[in-house]
């Protein structure tokens, strides 16, 4: 009877780490670590099906809009609000500052190593500084 509980026990733990998967956190900055301005940290962040994204509001004035998806999601955040959201469906999700857009203020992203919508990226509306920072963040992408 004892070893049944044990391994009622692990059984439980095991499921319940799979079904709430992992968090990752994500700041909305003036100026990041490395000195950048107007910037996620975390720019590219690789993550796993289930698992959720916290942004966090360093600094104020930032918030989330989701421009691209898999899933066609329609997110945005008010400025200074600290936001989760769960992904559950593979694929690039891009994301920008709707304030700091034009300065480049924009992340990715990718749920299960997949890049099936890496085309749909690529011609997304990118505005100023946004277009080079997103053609560098998909240079650096894994091929």
């Amino acid at each position: 009877m004892k070893h049944m509980k044990i391994i009622f026990l692990l059984c439980l733990f095991f499921f319940s780490q799979n079904s709430f998967g992992a968090n990752y956190q994500v700041t909305m900055n003036d100026r990041d670590s490395a000195g950048n301005r107007l910037a996620f940290e975390k720019e590219i962040l690789s993550i796993s099906s289930g698992d959720s994204v916290t942004w966090l509001p360093v600094d104020k004035g930032h918030n989330i809009e989701m421009v691209v998806s898999p899933n066609n999601l329609k997110f945005s955040s008010s400025a200074g609000e600290e936001v989760t959201l769960k992904f559950e469906d593979p694929g690039i999700y891009y994301y920008r500052c709707s304030p700091h857009k034009s300065a480049g203020m924009i992340g990715l992203i990718i749920v299960d190593n997949n890049y099936s919508n890496i085309e749909q990226i690529k011609s997304s509306n990118a505005p100023g500084r946004a277009k080079i920072k997103l053609n560098s963040l998909l240079e650096s992408l894994p091929k």
